[in-house]
């Protein structure tokens, strides 16, 4: 039998000799491609960066996350990259890249350069608009982990003895006894926390984003948790609520008893017009020897709380 190959196969002739008679291949099926996309071919980086944040990124990440792409993309890659063709991009520009934002920026944020840019070629890459990831050629900076040193118990002592009396003690002792982020503090809800089993979960945190501070669920599986309180972090959240309450009450209008008030949802709520990053720059550097260390997140802002302070006279307030 004479070979047969997918381009076709030989036949024996009456001469004695064979010939390749080529096979009548079905033509391939049609590729489902984005026209808009392959005529960013031609266009510039920036075209093709703009259009990647807006359908392949925008409402299939956090809000956080998609505000970092956009602000990395628009400050960083941009101004140094954005005129290139995107088939023309080659590992000498993102080398280039890298090596003159290194002479401004630290190594973290040149590598979050990296990895924005790496998965908006990846993307075109999967998309079959280029053939190759100009980022797989170049190395990224490597970071160093800073080794963590916590307080040592002379240190937690003193910070506990400074923050005893201020209104917001509570946030410094739930910080050393039980080692929550500086966001899941924030987050906290009277709903969730059980003085009775002394015990709550973890369920959300306080993020920033560009449309101010908003809660949202752990990013992790392992960041949603159920942490035990100890006697004093119980004690602490108990005067806490008290203190709350007293404030959202205030006196009793002359001539009316005082009625009773519901505890307010935030366990820290907000100080007015003043931030809570003022408050918190104090315990940002707190480290507890715990597993889980405070973080050390700045900047943060606790204006959802219900019961914040205002100008409002004490006697006008309801509960």
């Amino acid at each position: 039998m004479a070979p047969i190959s997918r381009a076709g196969r030989f036949v024996q002739q009456p001469t004695g000799y064979t010939a390749f008679v080529p096979a009548l291949l079905p033509p391939d099926p049609p590729v489902d491609v984005d026209l808009a996309m392959v005529g960013l071919l031609s266009r510039e980086l920036r075209e093709y960066l703009s259009r990647w944040l807006e359908d392949s990124v925008k409402d299939t990440v956090r809000n956080t996350t998609y505000e970092r792409y956009e602000q990395i993309a628009r400050t960083h890659i941009i101004p140094m990259l954005g005129d290139v063709k995107l088939k023309g991009l080659s590992p000498t520009h993102v080398r280039g890249l890298y090596k003159e934002k290194l002479q401004t920026l630290s190594l973290r944020t040149v590598q979050y350069i990296h990895v924005t840019l790496h998965k908006a070629l990846e993307q075109a890459v999967n998309d079959s608009l280029i053939p190759r990831n100009a980022t797989e050629a170049v190395k990224p900076p490597q970071v160093r982990r800073e080794e963590i040193r916590p307080l040592t118990p002379e240190q937690v002592k003193q910070l506990l003895d400074a923050a005893r009396g201020d209104r917001l003690e509570a946030l410094y002792v739930l910080a050393v006894h039980t080692g929550l982020r500086q966001g899941e503090l924030l987050g906290l809800k009277w709903e969730d926390v059980d003085l009775e089993s002394g015990s709550l979960p973890v369920k959300r945190t306080l993020t920033t984003a560009r449309g101010g501070p908003r809660l949202a669920a752990p990013k992790t599986k392992g960041s949603r948790r159920r942490v035990s309180l100890t006697r004093g972090a119980v004690d602490a959240l108990r005067a806490h609520l008290a203190r709350q309450l007293d404030e959202i009450a205030g006196p009793a209008p002359r001539g009316k008893r005082t009625g009773s008030c519901s505890p307010p949802r935030p366990v820290i709520p907000s100080t007015g017009a003043t931030s809570l990053h003022a408050s918190t720059s104090r315990f940002s550097s707190v480290r507890t020897c715990r597993k889980r260390p405070a973080s050390t997140t700045s900047g943060t802002r606790a204006r959802h709380c219900c019961s914040r302070r205002t100008s409002t006279p004490r006697s006008s307030r309801r509960c």
